[in-house]
């Protein structure tokens, strides 16, 4: 899965804790980064090999700016749903509004046809009528 990260930062996400690896090469600080409580990755922060260790209060910063990156990203998330529900909505008022200009059923289904198939660019929509198996009126 995280074949080639950085061993802090697997540990940060398997144990959703701030994950701290001082060796002779590296100083780093791996931090969790979490979306609507599910971790879904790392930060990694690293020093120049033989700097100071991380004080208390840089790893409080970072967890913090991590936090506000988490809360960017769920903000982000709502919006593009809020724009796709949008878009879906105006959408369906679009062919509701083209189906309502008549009361002829063999016109309206037509112009459902035509207007979900042009809406999402689609080769064929076919409308059956009557039960399963049995003949009915096909329109598309």
């Amino acid at each position: 899965m995280h074949g080639d990260w950085p061993v802090e930062m697997v540990w940060a996400m398997q144990s959703g804790q701030s994950v701290q690896n001082s060796d002779s090469e590296n100083n780093t600080l791996a931090i969790p980064l979490r979306v609507r409580e599910h971790i879904i990755g790392a930060f990694s922060f690293r020093r120049k090999a033989g700097s100071d260790s991380w004080r208390p209060e840089e790893i409080v910063a970072l967890e913090t700016l991590t936090r506000e990156v988490s809360q960017a990203l769920e903000s982000a998330r709502l919006h593009q749903e809020v724009q796709r529900r949008a878009l879906r909505e105006q959408l369906i008022g679009q062919v509701a509004g083209r189906i309502r200009e008549t009361l002829d059923l063999d016109t309206v289904m037509q112009t459902a046809v035509q207007e979900i198939r042009q809406a999402l660019n689609l080769h064929d929509v076919t409308v059956r009528f009557g039960e399963s198996g049995a003949e009915g009126e096909g329109i598309g």
